[in-house]
């Protein structure tokens, strides 16, 4: 059976003294690098994904009017915003 206790004494101190290198200085950087990057790109993406200009939030610019909920009165239905939504 093998085991720690097989392992002769000077040979158990000599390992648990030695100290292993994981990761070079060069792959530490870059991960933090890219840490830094992410969480600058993440929210701006966000920000530019929920600009009202591209139109994929479905509110019209400079209004908080939602033109893709459905509207309650009969007039409006299937005249179009003014931004080419089809009101339903």
């Amino acid at each position: 059976m093998s085991g720690y206790k097989s392992i002769p004494l000077p040979e158990r101190r000599r390992l648990r003294e030695k100290k292993y290198k994981k990761h070079n200085l060069a792959n530490i950087l870059t991960h933090w690098f890219n840490v830094g990057c992410w969480l600058l790109l993440l929210p701006t993406g966000i920000a530019i994904l929920s600009s009202p200009r591209l139109g994929l939030s479905g509110v019209h610019p400079g209004s908080t009017k939602n033109c893709l909920t459905r509207s309650s009165s009969r007039a409006a239905r299937g005249r179009s915003c003014r931004c080419n939504h089809r009101l339903r």
